[in-house]
């Protein structure tokens, strides 16, 4: 009966695991965009400065892709 048990704690704990694994993937992809959005910023920010830098002016590289 004690195995038993223990055979039921574990899938219960594998349930709850499961079941809370969708919140924490969709939160992890959130971190990831948000994330990425600030890097695409600090890029665009970068590039002008480098292009300003060298006298370009703001938004004018052409080898940029962002």
């Amino acid at each position: 009966m004690d195995a038993a048990q223990r055979r039921i704690g574990r899938t219960e704990e594998q349930k709850a695991t499961a079941e809370s694994e969708p919140a924490r993937a969709r939160e992890k992809q959130r971190q990831a965009e948000k994330l990425d959005e600030r890097l695409r910023r600090e890029i665009k920010a970068l590039a002008d400065a480098l292009d300003r830098f060298r006298g370009a002016g703001p938004g004018t590289s052409a080898s940029r892709s962002c």
